[in-house]
């Protein structure tokens, strides 16, 4: 923060915006309890078990429409509530990441909607926290706080705050708080036929819905509806993104990814074909000892080099993202034009072209900070420097260039297809058998 105000010294004000989910509790005199709880501490495993004997897990995604995953904030909720009973009386306050930031800045305590609508705690029909599952969940009811739109000002930067850190007065500010909603919001999407991809270490990809999509096919296809601002709703699916790319690169200490990337362009194609969201490759140990099993649990054969591993992860991806198109068409009821793509992972230009190959859609890119845009975006909406969310996209144009892959090889890719498919089918065999 004084970096950034003294570099820029016409800062009016600040935004946070964080990953959903996690979170950290306040007790009743306003100090923290503990450190935040984060989604990637497993201590959330068995939560359907144990959550199904109080509520059925389709009752809780008719409520809530957010995918059924039990690392949800609910899942951890649960979890903690009833591992700790004394949390029952010892806390006075629930918030989100960026909440806690947002009430050591000025003091107040609130979440913005697209936050608690990723929480599986929070009702999209009524907008407001579902009173009703909490209770049924075991969980203490007076906890959450109020929930505000986006652009929300809660007030100024605490007076100790400014002399601590020698700053002038900012305007604290809720913009989009959940940063994969607040990357949609920045995508200079032109119609309803336009498939976003938010992506990163994990890609969300969404179609716009009038409703929240129900029912038992979308919830075991861990597909879910969430708020956008401004009073959108989009059906979203998250897949693997890079993270299986960074963590080879670590494995090999690369740091140029323009020359892996240039490596694996010129590889020998679909040497191996592999589901990135396999549970195989979901820990964080060696991606060479995954892989090497994974070929061998279907037959396959190891790329003999790191540029053919490489482009082995990222056709695999693309076809991952294939898939996941055809999913979101089913249960949207209607089929994209093209897709939008925004985030870091949309800097990886041979990404880019295989997912228009495998899906035969254009991908666009260009916004690739697109969770700070829509922060920032908001901000300005907040204090009237732009008069509202339909001038967006217009800024977005004229501020980020926009790159355009157009699909090639669509025999070749549509084999491809197959033989994923066919992959997944045989594992799935396996697996019952």
């Amino acid at each position: 923060m004084i970096q950034a105000v003294s570099n820029h010294p016409g800062c009016v004000s600040i935004a946070c915006d964080s990953w959903a989910l996690d979170h950290g509790f306040l007790d009743h005199n306003g100090k923290s309890i503990g450190l935040p709880h984060s989604y990637l501490d497993h201590r959330t495993h068995n939560f359907f078990e144990k959550i199904r004997d109080k509520v059925p897990l389709l009752d809780i995604y008719e409520r809530t429409s957010s995918a059924l995953i039990p690392f949800s904030t609910l899942g951890q909720l649960f979890t903690t509530f009833h591992s700790h009973p004394e949390y029952c009386r010892t806390v006075k306050s629930f918030l989100f990441i960026c909440d806690l930031v947002h009430d050591h800045l000025c003091g107040v305590k609130a979440c913005e909607i697209s936050l608690a609508g990723a929480s599986q705690i929070f009702s999209l029909r009524d907008k407001d926290w579902d009173r009703d599952l909490i209770h049924k969940a075991g969980l203490p009811e007076g906890i959450f706080p109020p929930v505000n739109s986006a652009g929300t000002i809660l007030g100024q930067l605490s007076p100790s705050i400014r002399q601590k850190l020698n700053i002038p007065d900012l305007q604290v500010i809720q913009s989009v708080c959940h940063d994969t909603a607040s990357a949609i919001a920045a995508a200079p999407l032109q119609s309803r036929k336009d498939l976003v991809i938010s992506a990163g270490t994990w890609s969300m990809m969404g179609l716009e819905v009038d409703q929240p999509v129900k029912g038992a096919k979308a919830m075991g296809l861990v597909c879910g509806t969430y708020p956008v601002p401004p009073n959108r709703l989009f059906l979203l699916r998250g897949v693997m993104g890079l993270y299986l790319l960074e963590r080879f690169m670590k494995e090999l200490t690369v740091n140029n990814l323009d020359e892996i990337l240039d490596s694996a362009s010129v590889e020998k194609p679909f040497q191996c074909l592999f589901q990135p969201d396999h549970p195989l490759f979901a820990g964080q140990g060696s991606l060479s000892s995954a892989l090497a099993e994974w070929c061998g649990m279907t037959d396959q054969p190891i790329p003999p080099t790191p540029g053919g591993i490489v482009r082995s992860l990222l056709e695999s991806l693309a076809l991952c993202s294939a898939e996941t198109v055809n999913i979101l068409c089913e249960l949207a009821g209607y089929c994209p034009e093209r897709i939008v793509m925004v985030g870091g992972g949309s800097r990886n230009r041979l990404l880019n072209q295989f997912i228009a190959n495998a899906s035969g859609l254009a991908v666009h890119t260009g916004v690739a900070e697109a969770a700070t845009a829509g922060n920032l975006l908001y901000q300005a909406i907040a204090l009237g420097d732009l008069p509202g969310p339909e001038s967006i996209c217009e800024v977005i144009r004229k501020s980020f260039p926009e790159d355009i892959y157009a699909p090639s090889e669509p025999n070749i890719w549509e084999n491809a297809f197959e033989n994923y498919k066919q992959i997944g089918r045989r594992l799935s065999v396996q697996r019952k058998a």
